[in-house]
């Protein structure tokens, strides 16, 4: 199989990430069961539930990431009385199955979802991001999109048939960002697929500029001219000047006569 750029390296740091978690939990708890899920339960303050993605997006869940159903778990564990949802994003992406799960489970609850990007909404984090009732761009934050990939073993046939199962599937999350910025399904299939794996990237402003956000977060910039005065830091005293060793002056015109005699230079 070819060497795809940049993931190998990143399944590599994944699978490290990984293993280091499940030792230090088996250090932590040698005879205690593996926890079963990083979807942590919601936080509900004032009728607003604040739910986190800060992992992967993985079927199996556990210690892969956050599964579909982990999430559901999660949401239907919300009152009925929040009226409102925070789901706060850092996130690679992963599965496309578990991700439009996730997605559809938001959608179909009826309190408000706004959508908050806190480190990074990529691949299958970022349609999510942008179904939800609102996305903000917390500052400094990003997001990337890029068509479906997958694997496939078999014949000329099989590859083929894949492909255009591929090309399906990835009209289908572009149909999301469309109906977000209500731009064309062919407009973000060509976004999708300008940059390969690598992904188009935007900044947190960017992504406002073309549709997928709603707004930028966070507290507005100072203005330099309202900004307190910064006071000079003290000058430290001048130091005391120290006579000069006798001793290491005359060993130190020996040495630079020496030299000057090697070289043919007077001094």
């Amino acid at each position: 199989m070819r060497s795809i750029p940049g993931l190998s390296n990143d399944l590599f740091a994944r699978s490290s990430k990984l293993a280091a978690k499940a030792r230090t939990a088996r250090e932590a708890a040698p005879n205690a069961v593996p926890p079963s899920s990083s979807m942590a339960p919601a936080r509900v303050v004032d009728g607003v539930a604040t739910l986190r993605i800060y992992d992967y997006i993985d079927p199996d869940g556990g210690y892969w990431g956050i599964s579909s159903n982990e999430f559901a778990d999660a949401l239907d564990a919300i009152e009925d009385e929040v009226t409102s949802i925070e789901l706060l994003i850092n996130s690679g992406g992963g599965s496309v199955w578990d991700g439009l799960t996730i997605l559809n489970t938001l959608r179909s609850h009826p309190a408000t979802v706004t959508a908050r990007v806190d480190g990074v909404a990529a691949s299958a984090a970022s349609f999510i991001a942008v179904a939800c009732d609102e996305v903000v761009m917390m500052p400094n934050s990003r997001m990337m999109l890029h068509d479906a990939l997958g694997l496939c073993i078999g014949q000329a046939v099989d590859m083929r048939e894949y492909a255009d199962f591929l090309d399906d599937t990835s009209a289908n999350i572009a149909e999301i960002y469309a109906t977000k910025t209500g731009g064309t399904i062919e407009e973000w299939r060509a976004t999708m697929t300008s940059k390969g794996l690598m992904g188009q990237w935007y900044s947190a402003q960017e992504a406002v500029d073309v549709g997928l956000a709603d707004r930028v977060g966070g507290d507005a910039p100072v203005d330099p001219e309202d900004r307190a005065p910064v006071k000079a830091a003290a000058k430290p005293a001048p130091k005391a000047e120290l006579e000069p060793d006798p001793y290491v002056a005359k060993a130190n015109a020996r040495k630079l006569a020496e030299a000057g005699a090697r070289h043919g230079l007077s001094v």
